[in-house]
C-alpha cells in the first residue's frame, strides 16, 4: 500500500489486494490532478484484471473526474478486464447520476470493496 498527495485537494491510496487494485481516493478528484490520476490509474490497470475505485471519501468530483472514470471504464471494458466503484457520498452520486455514468459503473457496496482489498486469493 502507498499513498501520495496528487494535489492539495486529493490524497490517492493504493492497495494490492490479492483479488483486486484497489484505488481509494480522499478530497476532490478535478481538472487539477487529471493528468497524475490517470497515470495512477494506468498504473493499476497494468497489475491486475480488476481495478476497484473506492469513491467514499471523494467529497468533489469534477467533469475532468467523471471522464477519467468513463474512460477507465472503456480501457476496462475494452482489454476484458474488470473496473468496479464503491457508493459514493452525495454530493458525487448526484454528478454521476446526472451525468449518466452511475448506470454505466459497476457499483459494490463499501463492505464488499473492503472484502475483495484483502480476501486471499482463489
Amino acid at each position: 500500500m502507498h499513498a501520495e498527495q496528487v494535489t492539495p485537494q486529493l490524497v490517492a491510496e493504493v492497495v494490492e489486494g490479492p483479488q483486486a487494485q484497489v484505488l481509494r481516493l480522499f478530497g476532490e478528484l478535478d481538472f487539477a490532478a487529471q493528468a497524475r490520476m490517470e497515470t495512477l490509474i494506468a498504473e493499476c490497470e497494468q497489475r491486475g484484471r480488476h481495478l476497484l475505485i473506492d469513491l467514499r471519501e471523494l467529497t468533489f468530483i469534477d467533469s475532468a473526474g467523471l471522464r477519467l472514470l468513463l474512460t477507465a471504464n472503456w480501457r476496462a471494458r475494452a482489454a476484458g478486464r474488470k473496473l468496479s466503484v464503491t457508493r459514493a457520498n452525495a454530493s458525487v452520486r448526484r454528478m454521476l447520476e446526472l451525468t449518466g455514468l452511475d448506470a454505466e459503473l459497476d457499483e459494490v457496496d463499501p463492505g464488499a470493496a473492503d472484502a475483495l482489498a484483502r480476501a486471499p486469493r482463489a
